[in-house]
């Protein structure tokens, strides 16, 4: 009678046993389950936050951009450069009346290449876009000029990127009021105003999403 009862506690330390064996392998399971989850989450977190930095700096190239013709025209033109600070690259004079040249609109966006690139379209990856905002990679030969020459490739169209850019411009006027000592601003046309609001767009798929960068910045004509 007492080997029987042996028997049977021995049995039911067995079955203990095998019930912490499958308690132990299922928190082994979530634990690593849960690992995998972190570790994705984390990857793709790296990879967001470089994404969102490449398209920072982009973003910023594309303001820096529109800076430097501001400060150009205004060394280029120096003898009238309130009438010329908004001119577009490649105009070689700018004489009165305004409408003999080119100047930066306020009623398009505008793609960065080699210069500033008027669009007919507005850059939305949402409801999709034209081709014409992608950043492309190039190659660039020891003279610093853009080579198109690798096989099978069409000139203007080496490397294409996944970040798209538009650059738009609004135009106001900025005064100050002496007497309520307050600055007042008020929208404006191109040839009267004295500051520009550049907006630099930065857009990119990724983690199954349109993720959107802007800048902005004020560009007066010093005057």
């Amino acid at each position: 009678m007492i080997k029987i009862i042996k028997k049977q506690i021995k049995g039911s330390k067995r079955a203990e046993t095998l019930l912490e064996v499958i308690i132990a392998i299922g928190m082994i399971s979530i634990a690593a389950a849960t690992s995998a989850t972190l570790i994705v989450t984390s990857l793709n977190a790296v990879s967001f936050n470089k994404d969102s930095l490449i398209a920072l700096n982009l973003a910023q190239e594309g303001l820096e951009a529109v800076k430097n013709l501001r400060d150009t025209n205004w060394i280029k033109f120096s003898s009238a450069p309130e009438r010329c600070w908004n001119l577009l690259p490649g105009e070689l004079s700018c004489p009165n009346p305004k409408a003999q040249v080119s100047f930066l609109n306020s009623s398009s966006e505008y793609s960065l290449t080699e210069t500033l690139e008027e669009q007919s379209d507005t850059l939305d990856l949402e409801d999709g876009t034209d081709d014409a905002f992608r950043i492309r990679r190039y190659d660039i030969n020891s003279d610093g000029v853009a080579d198109f020459s690798r096989s099978g490739v069409e000139s203007g169209a080496l490397d294409s990127t996944k970040y798209y850019r538009s650059i738009s411009i609004e135009y106001k006027n900025v005064s100050y009021d002496e007497s309520n000592n307050l600055y007042t601003t008020s929208t404006s046309n191109f040839d009267v105003a004295n500051t520009m609001i550049v907006t630099s767009k930065v857009q990119w798929f990724g983690n199954d999403r349109v993720n959107t960068i802007e800048l902005q910045s004020a560009l007066s004509q010093y005057r």
